[in-house]
């Protein structure tokens, strides 16, 4: 009886350089789409967080040295492109990616496990902005404008996930 799990989320390979361009321009038009156009459109007066779903998302999916470069490289594309200069962005990402990265060890791949540990993340990020808001309601919004944006970067990793069950 083999009583190994199969994990297919590591590769124990570093990502090529193809890869890291790909994901780089991924996270470079998330971050644009998130400081531009969802700016605009805010969910109960909180953005779709998209750059850190998927920071978290590329964190889950590698190891956490990885995981925090991405976090780092998205929470200064973050600050460069709303204007907002330097602040703590870049650090919270690159602790809330290495945080996603070992939770990701720990959990089960399944979408529902993703969207979990997607959680506490938001939660930190909601405190954060809740401080810097002055309100303590805008941690719930932030909260929600998280979620969704999780589940919405998450789709097509859970497609892949099922098809491969079936």
């Amino acid at each position: 009886m083999n009583h190994e799990i199969k994990d297919h989320r590591f590769n124990h390979e570093s990502p090529t350089p193809l890869k890291w361009v790909l994901w780089l321009a991924l996270l470079w038009l998330f971050a644009i789409i998130q400081a531009s156009f969802l700016s605009h459109l805010p969910v109960f007066g909180a953005t779709v967080e998209w750059t850190l779903a998927l920071v978290l998302l590329f964190s889950w999916r590698q190891n956490p040295v990885v995981g925090g470069i991405y976090g780092m490289i998205g929470g200064f594309l973050l600050d460069a492109l709303t204007g907002t200069g330097l602040s703590v962005l870049p650090l919270l990402f690159f602790l809330l990616a290495v945080y996603a990265s070992f939770a990701a060890r720990r959990l089960h791949d399944h979408p529902l496990t993703y969207l979990i540990m997607t959680v506490p993340a938001h939660l930190i990020l909601g405190a954060w902005r809740a401080i810097c808001e002055k309100s303590f309601v805008y941690l719930f919004a932030v909260l929600l404008a998280g979620s969704i944006g999780s589940v919405i970067v998450y789709i097509p990793a859970a497609v892949r996930y099922f098809r491969r069950k079936s």
